[in-house]
């Protein structure tokens, strides 16, 4: 069964890289399992909340 995005994946309201998107959109077509993106591109300021919550390790990301 193919998936389709909804507004609760956020994919509207959160920024993405285009080849992330079309990348998400093949992945909801061919996949049997649902998923859920729940963060795109992050600010410095995000990354620095989540290296102080130990959530993250580096600044060294692709999502910043």
């Amino acid at each position: 069964m193919p998936w389709s995005l909804s507004k609760r994946r956020g994919l509207v309201s959160v920024d993405f890289r285009p080849v992330l998107v079309n990348t998400i959109r093949l992945a909801l077509s061919i996949s049997s399992i649902n998923f859920v993106i729940i963060e795109g591109l992050r600010s410095i300021e995000r990354q620095r909340k989540l290296i102080i919550t130990g959530a993250s390790r580096t600044y060294e990301v692709n999502h910043v």
